[in-house]
């Protein structure tokens, strides 16, 4: 009876047993499968269903790091930061060597913006994968957030090397190589975009503006073409290609830009006044002063509007016209350093030369570097009798290296020394 006594407890010990194994079979079963439900529910962007579903994983089956990894990103995704540190803290204490966790882990920082903590994070991650291209790219983008403009390419970089197609990797290098002035870096980069996507317009458009930044106006003229056959609509290409035509003094296709941006409506007042600049260059002042006015009426409180204007007057040799539209453009914006200038030529040619010399030494006073406007006031200073001030004139002018200034300081300086 006692020995029937013990192998019936022992067999009821076995069946108990049998009996939780089963449920924890069953548990386990129930977990990894709403594991893989919540993680196709992340990559569906389905956050709200991945949080039910990687909870329930978690509380059915707490072994798995890889669940809470998942949980931690379906709280990333859904902007809880805080839980999402924690289950990521969890996942990395079931498994220090799961590289995610430490890559979230170190976006989750970088959202808070403690960077420190977030390059921490990402190098742990890449010292547990040293081929994770985008735990790369992050810290690039943390390292420039903390003004390692360098270290921030760098890791670009790398990221880059793992994986070629990451083109956003070549947007980050270029927004660091652009803020240190690393135009030929940059150019490289658009050149792998180009050569990745051909027909890439926004590219083929940025592309030319750091060629012009390098004196390459032929360069991004063939650009600005490229981008506008890919994209007719990109306005201003078209109007920066009319600026490098003009500035290599093909002032009838930049007319064509202009002209073309006009008929489009696009910055119209702006194209005016290109088209103006242009016009005036090629001696069509009359075209250029009907272009001027018309930019003038689309652009009252445009300073530079009123000082071409006073320039074309000053051409047509209207000089007491060009006093107003000087005066217009000092009126609104009274660090106009041209516009004075210019005024003071204009009160030269009309002989009032105290005047000029007003306005030469307002023109000096903005920007000491103007060898002209020194030339100008040392000849104002002439014709009013001042020639010490004159002579301090022409010798400040030489020595900004003004072509011709020597001419006057031998004419009017060499008893003076």
């Amino acid at each position: 009876m006692a020995k029937n006594k013990n192998r019936n407890l022992v067999i009821g010990i076995i069946a108990i047993l049998i009996f939780l194994a089963g449920i924890n079979f069953l548990k386990n079963k129930l977990g990894e499968r709403l594991l893989n439900k919540g993680i196709q529910d992340l990559e569906q962007k389905e956050y709200t269903s991945a949080l039910e579903n990687l909870r329930k994983s978690v509380w059915l089956n707490r072994r798995p790091a890889v669940a809470y990894l998942n949980l931690g990103k379906a709280y990333y995704y859904s902007g809880n930061l805080a839980n999402a540190l924690e289950e990521l803290e969890l996942s990395l204490l079931r498994d220090s060597m799961i590289a995610e966790s430490y890559y979230f882990r170190g976006l989750v920082y970088m959202k808070m913006n403690d960077y420190n903590k977030s390059l921490e994070n990402l190098t742990r991650s890449i010292q547990t994968d040293s081929v994770y291209a985008e735990a790369y790219y992050q810290r690039g983008i943390a390292r420039a957030h903390q003004g390692d403009l360098t270290g921030a390419i760098q890791d670009y970089k790398k990221s880059l090397i793992i994986d070629g197609k990451n083109l956003d990797a070549y947007y980050k290098s270029i927004e660091s190589r652009a803020a240190l002035n690393d135009y030929i870096g940059a150019i490289d980069d658009y050149d792998k975009i180009i050569e990745a996507d051909p027909g890439n317009a926004e590219a083929l458009y940025q592309r030319g503006f750091f060629k012009i930044n390098l004196g390459d106006n032929e360069g991004a003229i063939n650009d600005f073409s490229n981008a506008i056959l890919n994209n007719d609509s990109l306005f201003d290409a078209i109007y920066q290609r009319g600026l490098c035509y003009a500035r290599l003094k093909d002032n009838k296709n930049a007319v064509k830009d202009f002209t073309s941006c006009i008929r489009q409506h696009y910055n119209t007042g702006e194209m005016y006044y290109s088209r103006a600049v242009s016009y005036l260059k090629m001696n069509s002042t009359a075209l250029a002063k009907d272009d001027i006015q018309k930019a003038i009426s689309l652009g009252k409180d445009n300073p530079k509007y009123y000082n071409l204007a006073g320039i074309i007057m000053a051409y047509l040799q209207n000089y007491r016209g060009s006093l107003e539209y000087f005066g217009d453009a000092v009126k609104l914006d009274s660090k106009y350093s041209e516009a004075y200038f210019h005024r003071g030529v204009s009160w030269a040619i009309l002989k009032n030369h105290s005047k000029a010399v007003e306005d030469f030494s307002r023109c000096i006073a903005i920007d000491s570097t103007n060898a002209e406007a020194y030339l100008n006031r040392g000849i104002a200073n002439i014709n009013l009798g001042y020639r010490a001030n004159g002579c301090n004139d022409f010798n400040k002018a030489n020595s900004l290296g003004y072509q011709g200034a020597d001419a006057y300081v031998t004419m009017y300086c060499t008893e003076l020394k």
